[in-house]
């Protein structure tokens, strides 16, 4: 059964493929240190483009849940394991390229197929403003000291409803377009709402959540200019 699902992805994979190419310029570099759920931290690289459409990542735990429809038992999954995963913003597209010493798998999937599970119903069904407002509160990052923003939506603007974030200014990238897709998943599908934004531009350096412990979620520990250049080639071409 395992090696039935299997072909079946390895099929779906390169039909969504077929004769596309695609290219994505990447201009910053980031690690995070996040929690793991195991009172740990783990690392996690992600590269974004300036314009927010595009984001970069080689983070292997996101395959964990793709992993159980492997046939296990031929050792597939290996410590040479090489793993990219592209989105899209704009085209709500999630590109899996993966590599081993003994198989290649590509696939193309939308954002709501990637996502562990999206809320259903959806949480809002009206439309709403997501305020960025600049504190008093200051982070220090990167040997840097930086503004803390809370964020909360204008018709809930209790303290217990604002997460702080943390923009690095001086490497601008379009956040409202990278965050768009993600936030258009919380609006009710039989709504027409949508859900506005105007985050600062630069690259989000740490997300805290809300309430009185405020505990961190992302934290770069990280961030350096990049000139990278990711294309996928994959064509298939049937002639009888």
């Amino acid at each position: 059964m395992k090696q039935f699902l299997y072909i079946v992805v390895f099929l779906t994979g390169s039909l969504l493929f077929a004769q596309e190419t695609f290219t994505a310029n990447f201009d910053y570099e980031v690690s995070y240190e996040i929690p793991n759920g195991m009172k740990g931290k783990d690392t996690l690289t992600i590269a974004f483009d300036k314009t927010g459409r595009y984001v970069w990542t080689d983070f292997k735990k996101l395959f964990d849940r793709f992993s159980i429809m492997l046939p296990q038992e031929n050792n597939l999954m290996t410590k040479d394991m090489v793993l990219d995963v592209i989105y899209d913003s704009k085209t709500t597209k999630v590109y899996m390229n993966l590599n081993s010493d003994n198989f290649s798998f590509f696939i193309k999937m939308n954002l709501t197929a990637f996502l562990p599970g999206r809320v259903n119903p959806a949480p809002f069904k009206e439309s709403f403003s997501l305020l960025s407002e600049k504190s008093e509160d200051k982070a220090t990052l990167l040997n840097k000291e930086y503004p803390v923003y809370k964020v909360y939506p204008d018709n809930l603007p209790e303290e217990k409803n604002k997460i702080s974030l943390v923009f690095a200014e001086e490497y601008p990238i379009d956040n409202d377009e990278l965050l768009r897709a993600l936030f258009d998943l919380m609006i009710d599908d039989e709504n027409d709402g949508k859900i506005t934004t105007n985050f600062p531009k630069g690259v989000i350096l740490q997300l805290s959540g809300s309430g009185p412990q405020n505990e961190v979620i992302l934290k770069a520990i990280s961030i350096k200019k990049i000139s990278r250049t990711i294309t996928i080639n994959n064509t298939l071409e049937i002639k009888e």
